[in-house]
């Protein structure tokens, strides 16, 4: 059995994921992970890294018990639960579920994705996209950012990726 049998994903004002985390950490209803993103940026001749929240105003709660939808709904921060148009409690599921969890494998750092290059299409091969699947919107090779698109619990996100394109594949 997972170690994690309910998981949430809270929507808060951006900005305010921090205060949520901590405020769901000493109400003890569960373990609040946001979502990170390292970000290559070009500053002074050389490529540097640094961390970026990769769902502005998302935080995931993995829990070993269930908490009543009225309390999380009621805190401070929390501006809506996603849930299902079916769902009372807002447990996520399916490829959300799956999705939250590694997110939670990956202590929620999504590192640069690696890719190769055929011609004028870039193929992601590695990283967290290659197990669940994102569709890439766009590229820009210059800055190596890919724009791709997650859904989580309905709601879609367009978030911008860092990759390195590890090897040219010949015509």
């Amino acid at each position: 059995m997972n170690a994690y049998p309910y998981i949430r994903c809270l929507f808060c004002h951006t900005g305010e994921e921090q205060k949520l985390a901590r405020l769901i950490e000493s109400l003890d209803y569960g373990k609040p992970l946001i979502p990170r993103k390292v970000k290559r940026i070009y500053r002074q001749g050389k490529w540097q890294e640094e961390e970026q929240k990769l769902l502005p105003g998302y935080v995931f709660v993995f829990s070993e018990h269930p908490v009543p939808f009225r309390d999380v709904l009621s805190l401070p921060p929390v501006i809506r639960v996603l849930r299902y148009a079916d769902d009372l409690e807002g447990y996520l599921e399916g490829q959300d579920r799956a999705l939250a969890e590694l997110f939670l494998e990956k202590e929620g750092r999504i590192g640069i994705l690696e890719a190769l290059k055929e011609g004028d299409f870039i193929r992601i091969t590695d990283g967290l996209l290659s197990q669940y699947g994102g569709k890439v919107l766009r590229m820009d090779r210059r800055k190596q950012m890919a724009e791709i698109e997650l859904n989580v619990a309905g709601d879609v996100n367009r978030v911008w990726l860092s990759f390195q394109v590890i090897e040219n594949v010949e015509e």
